[in-house]
């Protein structure tokens, strides 16, 4: 595994131009903007029992991104391959987010990833959950530096049983810090539901990236639940992230 990841950075890193990136997602949760006009992103990330997800996306427009999304349970290690159906991955820039301005953006894609957001989904439905998505962003002054918060609501729609009744529809919240212009520092909280007493659900994540210039990232994430039904070791889940981005035309 660390010699696939090695190749394709090494890969990425020879092909590179340093293309402007977009900070279109943080670990799990979207912000509001899109991927530029022309420009293509790809998203891969390694998660717990040898899960994989990848995301392919394209900037339609400055506003629109459209892409496709596979997620593979079980796919590195001897146990059976979990494979999904691709799903689709739209976002739409309503108002760009800027110093002054907040941002707003509406998408639809998978809601939950990696291992715990898996075990999720699986209370509900074996398949994986999609969505659409109502997402906000807003350059914040917390502490020295520069931090940009993120939140948004999340309606599920595929399949049935996760939208049924309106019970799973969700919150999300999240804090980008900019350390250095190198190093990132992401947390954030999702699934947090609007009924019932489920207090112990909400899926806590935080990843520190490494930019290696403004196109390619890697990065390190803890994904951590209090739910001993989900998380029974009381320990948080690893995963490792790689994105780029690029021009395409």
């Amino acid at each position: 595994m660390k010699k696939i990841i090695l190749f394709i950075i090494i890969i990425l890193q020879l092909t590179i131009n340093y293309a402007a990136g977009e900070l279109i997602k943080l670990v799990d949760i979207p912000t509001a903007k899109t991927i530029l006009r022309g420009y293509y992103a790809v998203d891969f990330v390694a998660y717990g029992r040898g899960g994989i997800q990848t995301k392919v996306m394209i900037g339609l427009t400055d506003r629109l991104t459209l892409g496709v999304s596979e997620d593979i349970g079980g796919a590195i290690g001897n146990n059976k391959a979990d494979w999904n159906i691709p799903g689709v991955v739209a976002k739409l820039n309503i108002i760009y987010p800027d110093a002054d301005t907040t941002g707003v953006a509406i998408g639809y894609d998978a809601l939950l990833t990696g291992e715990f957001g898996k075990c999720y989904n699986n209370r509900i439905t074996e398949d994986i959950v999609y969505g659409l998505y109502v997402s906000f962003s807003k350059q914040v002054h917390l502490f020295a530096g520069e931090q940009h918060w993120h939140f948004g609501i999340r309606f599920p729609l595929l399949p049935f049983e996760a939208r049924k009744d309106g019970k799973n529809i969700s919150l999300y919240t999240g804090l980008n810090v900019i350390v250095t212009d190198d190093i990132i520092l992401f947390g954030e909280a999702e699934n947090i539901y609007l009924s019932g007493n489920r207090g112990s659900e909400v899926l806590y994540n935080t990843a520190l990236k490494y930019y290696f210039n403004e196109s390619l990232s890697v990065g390190v994430t803890f994904q951590y639940t209090h739910s001993r039904e989900i998380n029974p070791t009381d320990k948080a889940s690893r995963s490792l992230s790689i994105e780029y981005q690029n021009i395409f035309y």
